[in-house]
């Protein structure tokens, strides 16, 4: 029957969702391959159960396990992460045109698929959205949807070599995300704004961006946010012509990345 149906639907996102939230501590940890790898068995429920969260259930609920799958599908692909997220928003509800109509729900799944969209390349459109998004999460004090959303600009500023704009974005990204204890969002906000630093020569602003994010990752344990740091400290390295660290850091992120299944991020590190 339909109520069967119905209540049957619930039994399955409850579960899955649960499932996400006891694993989240996990990811963030020194067993994030494991949980990753667990779940990874069970991203099309994951999938459907988040979906069904996000619209039948209460606020809280629904921004817990939308947090949950954040971390997951951060740690898991970027690429599958920005494409279940944009769907993820729209059955929220998020209309990209009108921003302030959107749910704290709707907006916190669009900032979620804007900030790990981000880490893709160049995106206009996504941009375009971001700028829109941040005066509405300003207003609702919204501040860790705020901080994923300036830390994407920041990014995407950096593809159009407008660094000074890029800076102050990560700035004010860093800031907010160690305010509210945002930990994935302060490792990858500071990892950027390092990196715009080294663009501009100011290496030791790169040092205290970096080995603040690298001493970030070493105290949360988490194998592939140590790989990222310590790539990070390679290219610095590099630019102080400290050639000898500098094939050292990559070589130790080479073996993170490796340590966690990371293909990619295992040629990036041999590329250096």
């Amino acid at each position: 029957s339909p109520a069967d149906e119905t209540e049957a639907r619930e039994r399955h996102a409850r579960h899955y969702a649960a499932m996400l939230l006891e694993r989240q501590a996990a990811l963030m940890g020194p067993d994030v391959t494991a949980a990753r790898d667990e779940l990874r068995g069970e991203l099309d429920n994951l999938r459907e159960a988040v979906e069904w969260i996000v619209v039948e259930d209460a606020e809280s609920t629904s921004l817990a396990a939308l947090e949950a799958f954040y971390t997951f599908l951060w740690m898991h692909s970027w690429f599958e992460g920005a494409e279940t997220l944009e769907r993820l928003a729209r059955t929220a509800g998020f209309d990209s045109d009108d921003p302030g109509s959107a749910s704290a729900v709707a907006l916190a799944a669009a900032a979620c698929r804007i900030a790990i969209g981000a880490r893709l390349g160049h995106d206009p459109a996504a941009e375009e959205l971001a700028l829109r998004c941040v005066p509405v999460l300003r207003a609702r004090n919204l501040e860790r949807e705020l901080a994923r959303c300036l830390c994407a600009l920041g990014i995407m500023a950096g593809y159009r070599d407008a660094l000074p704009e890029a800076l102050a974005f990560l700035e004010e990204a860093t800031e907010i995300a160690k305010a509210i204890g945002d930990r994935l969002t302060e490792s990858g906000a500071l990892m950027d704004l390092g990196f715009g630093r080294l663009l501009v020569d100011d290496l030791a602003g790169a040092r205290e961006a970096f080995e603040a994010s690298h001493v970030l990752s070493e105290k949360l344990g988490n194998p592939l946010l140590r790989a990222y740091t310590t790539s990070k400290l390679g290219l610095l390295a590099d630019a102080e012509e400290r050639y000898g660290d500098a094939l050292r850091l990559h070589k130790d992120a080479n073996e993170l990345f490796a340590s966690v299944g990371d293909p990619g991020g295992t040629g990036y590190a041999l590329s250096r």
